[in-house]
C-alpha cells in the first residue's frame, strides 16, 4: 500500500489551488464541498472557477505562483500545465510540511485525490495509487451505475406504493358512493311504500270492500279495514316486553311475505327510539312465521305495520 486511505477535515481551512483551467476547477469542487476556503492562483482564471471562489468568499491572485502564497494555508493543489510551477508549489509545501497533491504527478505529492462516489453521509474513495487510472475509473463507473439502477428500483417501488394506494383510494370513496346511492334508493323506497300504505289506510275509512263501494277507496285499493287489527293481534302474543316505557311510541316495520302469508323478510323503517321495543317487534313478527289472509283471501305484501307497546 503506497499510500494511507485518510479523509481531512478542510472545513473552513484555507487551501490553495494554483491554476485557472478546468482541473483546477474540477480540484476547487471537491475542496468546496467539504467547506474549504480557496485560495486560487493563476494568471488567468476562467470564469467557472472565478464564480465558485466568489461564491465561497474565497481569495483570487490573477499572477503567477510566489512561494509565500503558502503561507498561511492547510495544503496545496497544484494543476497547472508547467512542469516548473508545478515542481515548485511540491517542494515549497513539503518544506512547510503542508499536505500537497500535483495532478497526474504522483511522485511530487504526498497525498493524492482518489476517485469518489459522494452519497453523503457515505463516500466511498477508490485509489490504485496512480497505477491504474483507468481502474479506477472503470471501478468508480461500476458503482454509480449500482447506485443508479437500486436507486431506480427504490423510485419505482415507491411510483407503484403510491399507485397502489391512489387506486385503493379511489376503490374506498367509489364504495362509498355506491353505498350512499343504494341507502338513498331504499329510502325513497321505503317511503314511497309508506306513503302508498297509508293512502291505503286512508282510503279504506270510507271504502265497504265490495264492488260497488263508493267510498274513498275500492275494493282494490288494498287490505281491508280490519286487516291491520287481525295482524297486530297475531303478532302481539308473541310480543315479549316487560320495560317500563314513557308515552306510546311506535315502531314501523316493513313485513314482506310469500302468497301463502309466509313472512320473508321484515325491516325496521321508523325506529320508535326504544330499542328493546323495536328489537321485541322484529322478534315477534319472526316467531309469527305466517301472517293471516285478508277477507279476499290475498295477503298484501309489502306492508309496512305499527306497532305501540300500550295498545
Amino acid at each position: 500500500m503506497q499510500f494511507l486511505p485518510v479523509f481531512l477535515n478542510v472545513r473552513a481551512q484555507h487551501c490553495l489551488v494554483v491554476g485557472g483551467g478546468e482541473v483546477a476547477y474540477r480540484k476547487a469542487v471537491l475542496l468546496d464541498r467539504a467547506g474549504a476556503r480557496l485560495r486560487v492562483v493563476a494568471p488567468a482564471i476562467e470564469p467557472q472557477l472565478e464564480a465558485l471562489v466568489i461564491a465561497g468568499a474565497g481569495e483570487m491572485c490573477l499572477r503567477e505562483f510566489q512561494d509565500n502564497d503558502l503561507e498561511g494555508v492547510f495544503l496545496a493543489v497544484a494543476a497547472t500545465d508547467d512542469e516548473q510551477v508545478n515542481v515548485a508549489v511540491s517542494v515549497g509545501a513539503k518544506a512547510r510540511g503542508l499536505p500537497v497533491n500535483v495532478v497526474d504527478k504522483p511522485s511530487l505529492c504526498s497525498f493524492i485525490v482518489p476517485a469518489i462516489v459522494d452519497r453523503s453521509p457515505v463516500v466511498i474513495a477508490i485509489s490504485s495509487g496512480g497505477a491504474s487510472p483507468i481502474l479506477t475509473r472503470k471501478l468508480k463507473e461500476k458503482l454509480e451505475q449500482e447506485r443508479q439502477e437500486r436507486e431506480k428500483l427504490v423510485q419505482q417501488k415507491r411510483e407503484q406504493e403510491k399507485k397502489l394506494a391512489e387506486e385503493k383510494r379511489k376503490k374506498e370513496l367509489e364504495a362509498k358512493r355506491q353505498q350512499q346511492l343504494k341507502e338513498e334508493r331504499e329510502a325513497k323506497q321505503t317511503e314511497a311504500l309508506r306513503q302508498e300504505n297509508l293512502k291505503r289506510m286512508a282510503g279504506l275509512a270510507g271504502a265497504s270492500g265490495s264492488p260497488s263501494a263508493t267510498g274513498n277507496a275500492l275494493k282494490s285499493a288494498g287490505p281491508s279495514a280490519s286487516y291491520a287489527g287481525r295482524i297486530v293481534a297475531r303478532v302481539r302474543p308473541n310480543i315479549v316486553f316487560i320495560e317500563d316505557i314513557a308515552g306510546n311510541p311506535s315502531a314501523e316495520v316493513e313485513v314482506r311475505c310469500s302468497p301463502d302469508g309466509t313472512i320473508v323478510g321484515t325491516r325496521l323503517v321508523k325506529s320508535s327510539g326504544n330499542k328493546s321495543w323495536d328489537e321485541a317487534v322484529i322478534k315477534a313478527l319472526i316467531k309469527t312465521e305466517v301472517l293471516p289472509r285478508d277477507t279476499d283471501g290475498r295477503v298484501p305484501s309489502p306492508l309496512i305495520i305499527s306497532f305501540r307497546p300500550r295498545d
